[in-house]
């Protein structure tokens, strides 16, 4: 009977040492954001603007707000695992514009990227990426900024979908722009 016992006791604590195995060991490697796991064809699908624009005109300053909500996609970003893209196709950005604290005026845009071509240099911690090489966009028919380039914000990026956000203050020819700009692209 003691030996029953002992038989018993010893399957019960192999059973509980079986069940608490780490479940850790049969999780999926996270996906990291590489040249390699980029690299493909992906959509343009999501694109928000909002900068403030600053311009001294005889002496005084003048500060326009842009508000653009990106729309009517059919834009591709084809990246390379040498680290280059090429980003081809239009959209639209439906802009609002307020000056001084005036009334919004809509100021919609198409944006035509016409095999844009440029670099990347994806972060050491894969949490950011720098685009170089793309045209200024015009967001209104009178203000362009440096829509693409620069560093940005990696905030999600998986098999499927990657997300950038960046912020950016540029100052040319006496005209300062703080813009705030987030995209994202759907992997085809």
């Amino acid at each position: 009977m003691k030996t029953l016992k002992t038989i018993t006791i010893a399957f019960l604590c192999l059973a509980t040492l079986v069940a608490c195995k780490n479940d850790d060991d049969n999780a999926e490697a996270a996906f990291v954001l590489t040249n390699s796991n980029l690299a493909g064809d992906h959509d343009l699908s999501f694109l928000t603007v909002n900068a403030q624009v600053t311009q001294v005109v005889a002496g005084v300053d003048v500060v326009a707000d842009i508000n653009g909500q990106g729309d009517t996609f059919q834009t591709t970003a084809n990246f390379t695992s040498n680290g280059t893209f090429i980003f081809d196709g239009q959209f639209r950005i439906n802009t609002t514009v307020t000056i001084n604290g005036g009334d919004p005026t809509p100021r919609p845009v198409i944006v035509n990227l016409d095999n844009e071509t440029g670099s990347y240099t994806i972060g050491g911690n894969a949490d950011t990426i720098v685009f170089t090489g793309v045209m200024d966009v015009q967001i209104t028919p009178d203000v362009a900024i440096d829509l693409f380039n620069g560093a940005w914000d990696v905030t999600l990026f998986n098999e499927t979908e990657l997300r950038l956000q960046k912020m950016e203050n540029t100052s040319i020819d006496g005209i300062d722009t703080v813009a705030n700009v987030e995209i994202r692209f759907l992997r085809q």
